[in-house]
């Protein structure tokens, strides 16, 4: 068993070891294959979606979705490929600093933008839990373009932290002119800035901000469920309360007339019409949290294992082959993952989708159709 040289002298996402069996390598080329065309095909639905429909495009916070689709392409189109060429690669490549800091960036920038718009997302979802009127007031295509703009430049920057990282490590811990006789203390400083800071800024600390923004906004929408059911309650008890006085309809209207029983009416009328909204904010509440859940849970049981490899890693404890290739593929694989997503929890994006693709197969159907007319014609012409 021999350890293939990194082509980004990556020790941690590259230090696999070559396997011998030909089985297992075709079968992972294959699942490779097929992640990346779902990626593809998949986001490339959903852009393509957005860009057609309308009504997808009236909703600023759609913009999100369709930074988070085109974050997942880049994945498709860029990551999972050099992951590729990497995993089977037999022999490293001996790359110059900046070759390896552009090569290295290609691969992370993507993952760590859609980690970013997934958490640009549930900041989002927070402000509207916090203060939904608030949030109606003052959202607009605007400020969701400079959110959008901000967290592109910030993952661009933070995709360089840790290639800035490993060659501080390697100019200043290590000296140059002394690179072959360090001493062991230098040695051990060196690999645990760089490994520590790769296993820290690439997993651990996107995974620990996902946490804690979901926390905070599941602690608000507990808070303004509450809110909801004690309104609730006391419109009920209210009602309740004039019961009790014995101030009834058919009292109100023998002693005050028909004019009186239409306003007596109207207010029972205005006190169901106001619980009726309590309760339909909050079941909208409940179902922004739940679409919210779907996509950051997914995301967790994607991420979690790579962040679990990551931290066996850091404790010095060997990660077979296997275990830590299937742990790069499932993060991967949440990209290909996240339109169907898209689907079971936005309502207009699955209708952009079955107008989108019934349009193709209508298209398909009539360059049939006019096909066959035109043969028959051009035979009945002949005869």
């Amino acid at each position: 068993m021999e350890s293939t040289v990194a082509t980004t002298n990556d020790s941690f996402i590259f230090a696999f070891e070559e396997t011998h069996d030909r089985t297992y390598g075709i079968v992972s080329f294959c699942i490779h294959a097929v992640i990346i065309i779902l990626v593809l095909v998949g986001n490339g639905i959903v852009i393509a979606v957005y860009c057609t429909n309308a009504t997808v495009r009236r909703v600023p916070f759609n913009r999100y979705i369709l930074s988070l689709a085109i974050a997942d392409f880049m994945v498709g189109l860029m990551a999972i490929p050099q992951f590729t060429f990497q995993v089977f690669l037999r022999h490293g490549l001996i790359l110059s600093d900046a070759a390896t800091v552009a090569l290295e960036w290609t691969g992370r920038f993507p993952i760590l933008l859609s980690v970013f718009v997934i958490i640009l997302i549930t900041y989002d979802r927070l402000q509207l839990v916090k203060d939904p009127i608030k949030y109606q007031t003052s959202k607009s295509g605007r400020r969701s373009n400079r959110a959008l703009v901000f967290v592109w430049i910030f993952s661009a920057v933070y995709a360089n932290i840790y290639a800035a990282v490993r060659l501080f490590s390697l100019y200043v811990v290590l000296p140059h002119e002394a690179i072959y006789t360090f001493s062991r203390e230098d040695l051990f400083l060196f690999i645990l800035l760089v490994e520590f800071s790769q296993v820290f800024f690439a997993f651990l600390l996107p995974l620990a901000l996902i946490i804690l923004m979901n926390g905070i906004f599941l602690y608000e929408l507990k808070k303004n469920l509450n809110v909801f059911g004690e309104d609730g309650k006391n419109q009920s008890s209210e009602r309740e309360r004039s019961g009790d006085h014995g101030v009834s309809k058919d009292v109100i209207m023998t002693s005050r007339g028909d004019g009186t029983q239409h306003s007596c009416g109207g207010t029972e009328s205005s006190e169901e019409n106001g619980s009726s909204t309590v309760g339909m904010r909050g079941r909208k509440l409940r179902n922004i949290a739940k679409n919210l859940l779907i996509l950051v849970v997914v995301y967790l049981v994607c991420w979690i294992p790579i962040n679990v490899m990551g931290l066996l890693y850091l404790m010095n404890i060997h990660i077979p082959f296997p275990y830590l290739h299937v742990s790069y593929l499932l993060m991967y694989s949440n990209s290909a993952i996240n339109p169907f997503l898209y689907v079971v929890t936005s309502r207009a994006y699955k209708q952009g989708m079955q107008k989108l693709l019934c349009r193709r197969d209508n298209s398909l159907s009539e360059r049939a159709t006019w096909t066959q007319s035109t043969a028959v014609s051009s035979i009945s012409t002949k005869i």
